[in-house]
């Protein structure tokens, strides 16, 4: 899971960099981007948190 969510991060900012160049545009692609890395650092907020419970 955590290669899984690395993965997903590394695709989307090399989506967003080659989008900040436009050498694509493919605006759905955008959002899915941006979902990628807003839930990775709302995963990456939850582990840490359960983390600090323990």
């Amino acid at each position: 899971m955590k290669y899984l969510i690395i993965t997903a991060q590394i695709a989307a900012i090399l989506y967003l960099f080659l989008d900040l160049f436009d050498v694509v545009n493919m605006p759905d692609l955008r959002v899915a981007a941006y979902g990628v890395i807003i839930l990775s650092l709302v995963f990456t907020l939850v582990i840490a948190s359960e983390k600090n419970r323990a």
